[in-house]
């Protein structure tokens, strides 16, 4: 076991991290300090005692020269680059290296695809034995794994997970900032390493010589400034020269020792321990300087061009003399610092042909194209035969490493020039990495140039769609329809390419609302691509079509076109490919259908495809799922959705709207007031769908701050906007809006809603539409018989909270007409049904309405006894499926696939049940659940 000198309570910290892991619950812990001072050797340190503890130990390090190759850092502590790397993240490896052909996702989507495989890997581990994730320098980790480890950080309080990172103190880029405010925010145990004090500086010396520093070495020991890593080299370049004898006990410099021999920095120091070495050598640990942090012999050997069998005698030699050192079969150099030693002591003009040379024998021995990259861009130098590699393996480049791709593609493109073919397909190339790397605006213009300098006439089409692409991902949406009607109107397009401009307008006419373009171009894109059975124009037109009918109120035909729009996909991924997706459709139709069993079978089936195949609409899948939940009256489920909802870092669009779902179900909770939604319309960004959605949540703020005419007002300019979204589903503010109308004696106002209910039961007949019209007809009318059907209608459809509704204005008109035993024995009703979903605020609410009518509910809790809020019994049903796999010792991620949802919503129903049972890891559920059976069996 390695015995670090001066760093007892940094590893006590460490232990004491380690026995909250061993305990259940997961720990981050971030490493401090300047290079040299022992960062990676503590790393070493702590895999050792992981391991001895019984940890998988995840251990790697990021490297500066690859930290724009994504999941690089996070790929080399999984090990995706060995021959035996672990079946669990072989589908990380398959996403990272698709078979050539494949079709390839958009960069961002792929960061969504491996990044939940990862997660989904390491819960797997988890699962199974406590896992502890190393990495080194995280300073120069790439993007994708800043977010694996937010990610993870975010995951660990629930799972027998370490997760430590190493870092230099340099200044921080955004990225970094964000990743390091993440983790902070998680009670993160931070460690500075700081300089050895002169007693452990004076205690590794005596380590290393054999005896206690006397006077004539401790000046020596002084100057390395209490650095260890400077302090094993000036050792070392001493134990070289053999300037150290010990005298009576005492390691002292030998007699007449010149002070100019010592090495005097730290740089001095490593090039001493090279002066050990032959210049083949040397020559050898400068290639593999430039080559890399961490590589194999193959890879050494194809840069180097020289014989294996010399190769192994020179490597051999640097290893003795603690240059290079051997793991898990790679090599690497035994601290960073030597590495940049060697790359600093080269000229500048030398460093960049060595990566340019080093860069065309790795592409030449057929290495993976993100090996190759960062060194030709490092090198800044392209000859024709690297020209054509690029062209050859630009697919793959784009897809593995979207920014080194845009830069080596641009400069080739430049190169080459307009006049030949290779210059276009170039062209075309960046174009695509642009766009797939999310910098839309940049891939327009790239493309518009690529158009005019064409010299390929059979990428013209493809070049319109980019373009036409770049619009829409900039939501540049009128310039992305104009491209792409120009396009269909100039340009001498394939069929299939026609088919699939027709798809793409029509998708895109549904977002800005305008149904008739959408439905003429879903037409056509349906027509032309059943003539030429292309699946992309099929699912784009039948899924924007589902959606003019739902505008259209005809939800049946809605539903019927979105199930013909998952059936023209012949595989998974692809159908998380549409701007539009077709589940979603498919499920706010079921919604509407009052079909919310099929509903929740469809949201469940999509959020395990967009989790596994990275799609964008997760968030807005959550929000579906929170509504239809909400509708069935499992408000705690409810609020499960919307909060794995929030928790998705990239999605801008949903969380202003399940904020607002959260914000109804507080009013109706009577949970503090969460913000006030805006009183102006959603922004860009956010779908026009769901903007009724912020005036509900403004009206039952609004009624709850007994602000009636503000809560009317509320609603009556949602109905008052004439988008097609508010036309359609506004009727959900019907029943709030209609008792606000009544108590205001504003008949006036429930005629304006009247006559569309009427219309939507009649040509959709289900218990909630027939349940609306007979509520707004017996309040318009006074009709207790309409809500008595109401009522019924509502308890048939299991619509509890509506069903309270009819009961509670039936109360009010018998209370009205003197019938007070009646309406007594309806708010009784309307009060037990607002006990089933937890509406305390509601229970307030009509007992408010009916006391000046004389009658008084019965005594009782408010809440209802069926839901209290800690213990056991706090549990929803579906927490209390997961509690039990819990304690069956199953992972999220095994969870997620025997209840068949996803790893996300499982990690938000441990997190519900850790708070309501008052317990801060799964071990402690299982101890408390064992404590609750022993003390049963003893009663």
């Amino acid at each position: 076991m390695t015995n670090l000198v001066g760093r007892g309570t940094e590893l006590d910290a460490v232990r004491a991290e380690m026995a909250r892991v061993l305990a259940g619950r997961g720990r981050t812990v971030l490493v401090e300090g300047p290079p040299g001072i022992g960062k990676t050797s503590l790393l070493d340190v702590i895999a050792e005692l992981c391991e001895l503890a019984g940890f998988r130990v995840l251990r790697g390090a990021a490297e500066q020269l690859e930290h724009r190759l994504h999941f690089a850092a996070v790929g080399s502590c999984l090990g995706l680059d060995a021959e035996d790397r672990p079946a669990e993240v072989e589908s990380v490896a398959r996403l990272l290296r698709p078979a050539r052909g494949a079709e390839t996702p958009t960069a961002s989507k792929l960061n969504r695809m491996v990044t939940a495989a990862i997660l989904d890997a390491v819960q797997q581990w988890c699962a199974k034995t406590p896992v502890a994730l190393l990495i080194d320098d995280i300073q120069w980790s790439d993007s994708a794994t800043k977010i694996v480890l937010h990610r993870l950080g975010a995951l660990a309080a629930d799972l027998p997970l370490l997760l430590v990172c190493t870092r230099r103190p340099l200044p921080c880029g955004e990225d970094l900032t964000r990743l390091l405010a993440s983790l902070q925010s998680r009670d993160t145990k931070t460690i500075a390493l700081g300089e050895l004090d002169a007693d452990a500086a004076h205690r590794l010396v005596e380590r290393l010589v054999g005896g206690p520093p006397g006077a004539t070495l401790t000046p020596v020991i002084a100057s390395a400034a209490g650095n260890p890593f400077y302090l094993h080299e000036v050792v070392a370049a001493l134990d070289r020269d053999q300037m150290v004898t010990l005298s009576s006990g005492m390691a002292e410099l030998t007699d007449g020792v010149a002070w100019s021999r010592l090495p005097h920095s730290l740089n001095s120091a490593i090039f001493q321990r090279l002066d050990g070495v032959s210049d083949a050598t040397k020559d050898v640990l400068r290639m593999a300087a430039v080559l890399s942090g961490s590589f194999t012999g193959a890879e050494l050997a194809a840069v180097t061009d020289r014989p294996m069998l010399e190769l192994c005698g020179l490597v051999q030699d640097a290893v003795a003399v603690g240059l290079l050192r051997e793991s898990a079969g790679r090599l690497d150099f035994r601290h960073e610092l030597i590495r940049e030693a060697l790359l600093e002591d080269l000229p500048n003009g030398v460093r960049k042909a060595l990566y340019s040379y080093v860069g065309e024998r790795l592409a030449t021995a057929g290495l993976p194209a993100e090996r190759v990259a960062p060194h030709l861009i490092a090198g800044g130098s392209l000859n024709n035969a690297i020209i054509r590699w690029l062209q050859d393996c630009a697919d793959d480049l784009i897809t593995r490493a979207p920014e080194e791709a845009t830069d080596l593609l641009d400069a080739a493109a430049r190169q080459v020039g307009s006049a030949e073919p290779i210059g276009s397909s170039l062209r075309f190339h960046h174009t695509s990495a642009l766009l797939r790397s999310g910098r839309a605006e940049q891939a327009q213009k790239s493309a518009k140039h690529a158009l005019r300098a064409n010299r390929v006439p059979e990428l013209t089409g493809s070049l319109w769609w980019l373009l036409t692409q770049a619009y829409a991902r900039a939501s540049q949406m009128e310039a992305a329809v104009a491209n792409a009607q120009r396009a269909l109107a100039t340009v001498a397009l394939s069929s299939v390419e026609q088919s699939r401009f027709h798809g793409l307008i029509a998708q895109i006419s549904i977002l800005r609302g305008d149904a008739e373009t959408a439905e003429a171009h879903s037409l056509r894109a349906i027509h032309i691509g059943g003539t030429v059975q292309d699946a992309y124009a099929l699912a784009s037109g039948s899924v924007a079509l589902s959606s003019v009918r739902f505008i259209e109120a005809r939800f049946e035909e809605a539903w019927r076109l979105s199930r013909r729009s998952l059936a023209s996909w012949s595989d998974e991924e692809s159908k998380t490919d549409l701007t539009l997706d077709c589940r979603i459709a498919e499920a706010m139709a079921l919604h509407e259908l009052d079909r919310l069993a099929e509903a929740e079978e469809t949201l469940a089936a999509g959020l395990r495809s967009t989790e596994r195949h990275g799609s964008i609409n997760q968030g807005w899948y959550r929000l579906v799922r929170a509504r239809v939940r909400f509708a069935q009256g499992r408000w705690e489920d409810s609020l499960t959705e919307a909060r794995a909802g929030l928790s998705i870092v990239d999605d801008p669009g949903s969380p202003p709207v399940l904020r607002c779902l959260e914000a109804i179900i507080a009013v109706h909770r009577d949970d503090p007031a969460p913000a006030m939604p805006p009183e102006t319309p959603f922004q860009k960004g956010v779908s026009p769908y769901y903007d009724w959605l912020r005036s509900w949540a403004r009206a039952l703020m609004l009624e709850r701050g007994n602000d009636r005419d503000g809560a009317i007002e509320a609603c009556s300019a949602a109905f008052a906007r004439r988008d097609w979204a508010n036309r359609v589903l506004t009727h959900h503010l019907y029943p709030d809006f209609v008792r606000l109308a009544h108590d205001a004696a504003r008949p006036d106002l429930i005629e304006q809603v009247r006559g569309n209910a009427e219309r939507r039961a009649a040509a959709t007949p289900t218990p909630w539409t027939t349940g609306i019209r007979d509520l707004i007809h017996g309040t318009a009318e006074g009709s207790t018989e309409c809500l008595q059907a109401a009522a019924s209608a509502f308890r048939a459809g299991e619509h509890t909270l509506l069903h309270g509704y009819a009961m509670e204005q039936t109360a009010v008109f018998l209370a009205q007409r003197g019938d007070v035993a009646a309406a007594s024995d309806a708010l009784g009703q309307a009060i037990d049904a607002y006990r089933r979903v937890g509406a305390g605020w509601d229970i307030d609410r009509a007992d408010g309405r009916l006391r000046p009518l004389g009658v008084r509910r019965a005594r009782g809790k408010r809440r209802g006894a069926d839901r209290p809020l800690t213990g056991w019994s706090a549990l929803t049903p579906a927490e209390q499926r997961v509690a039990a796999l819990v304690l069956k010792g199953l992972g999220n991620a095994e969870i997620a696939k025997r209840l068949y949802i996803s790893p996300r919503t499982v990690q938000t129903h441990v997190s519900n049940i850790l708070h309501k049972l008052g317990v801060r890891s799964r071990v402690e559920i299982a101890v408390l659940a064992v404590t609750q059976n022993t003390g049963e069996q003893r009663e």
